[in-house]
């Protein structure tokens, strides 16, 4: 009897095939019952062929390189993804290429953008309180001809902006910045196009990495004083200017899926954006306006 080291059938000693599965039989076997060990040993090599058959219909042959790689992927699924440094790095370089991220990476760039925009406003806050706590101290210098120490800005001193202005900025910022990514999916929705959240986030925070040089000129601007005001608040203008029209960059490169012609679309796109901004920087500012309210009245 021979008994078939893939399957473990019993076949006729004169097989030459096994019945069940068609695997070659070497010689034939007694007709003693296998045994546990004897059944492991053909497991393990049923195992053993089976790694070293060759494929079916031509595929290739798996390579111990292959298989490390496999094996790593699977252990590790980070490793087939870009580091979070790399992804930045690459972005920045390159803002339109694609690149395997993971979801939360789109938030360190906004997040970095909005903190530098608040910090500028912050300076600047800084920088015109103070400005104008030395021209009271001068215009008192004249009336009363009395210096402290020879020079009238001695006993000036220094104004504390609260660093809750930096915060709210910062947050304002971030949140514009997302409004620019939900406008971008809009503006693929009113042309039929459906894009992922997830996409455009990405997508979005690539683009705008020459807005992070833009916002750092201007704080360098901000930071130096001394009449460099206009510089700073052109810069950050100019970096206004491109997150509104990123959403309609966005929405120029679909083309319309309905019956409509794709540039009616982008002109109710425009138009949407224009009341989302509208809207926004109104709710922003009526925070605001409350949030001094409470910290007035609680004084």
């Amino acid at each position: 009897m021979k008994i078939c080291r893939k399957c473990l059938t019993e076949n006729k000693d004169r097989a030459r095939f096994c019945r069940s599965c068609g695997t070659p039989l070497g010689a034939p076997i007694p007709q003693n019952p296998p045994t546990a060990t004897h059944r492991t040993a053909a497991l393990s090599d049923a195992a053993l062929g089976s790694v070293s058959a060759p494929p079916a219909g031509g595929a290739a042959v798996p390579t111990s390189a292959d298989t490390q790689t496999t094996m790593s992927t699977i252990q590790n699924p980070a490793s087939a993804t870009n580091g979070l440094g790399t992804w930045l790095k690459s972005s920045f370089i390159r803002p339109s290429g694609e690149y395997k991220t993971q979801s939360w990476w789109p938030i360190v760039p906004l997040s970095c953008n909005a903190a530098v925009v608040g910090l500028i406003q912050y300076v600047w806050a800084w920088h015109w309180f103070n400005d104008a706590n030395g021209v009271l101290a001068n215009i008192r210098y004249w009336m009363t001809g009395y210096s402290y120490g020879g020079n009238p800005f001695d006993d000036t001193p220094s104004v504390t902006v609260p660093l809750f202005h930096w915060v709210y900025c910062s947050l304002v910022v971030l949140a514009l910045l997302y409004l620019t990514v939900v406008l971008c999916c809009i503006g693929g929705y009113t042309h039929g196009v459906s894009v992922p959240f997830r996409e455009t986030h990405v997508r979005v925070s690539q683009h705008l990495m020459p807005l992070t040089l833009i916002n750092l000129a201007s704080l360098l601007f901000a930071a130096l004083g001394n009449g460099t005001f206009i510089p700073s608040l052109v810069l950050l203008a100019i970096g206004g200017l491109m997150v509104f029209v990123t959403p309609l960059a966005y929405a120029a490169r679909c083309d319309s899926r309905h019956g409509l012609d794709r540039v009616w679309v982008w002109s109710a796109d425009l138009l949407i954006c224009l009341l989302s901004h509208a809207t926004f920087w109104f709710v922003a500012w009526a925070i605001l306006q409350g949030i001094v309210r409470i910290v007035v009245a609680s004084m």
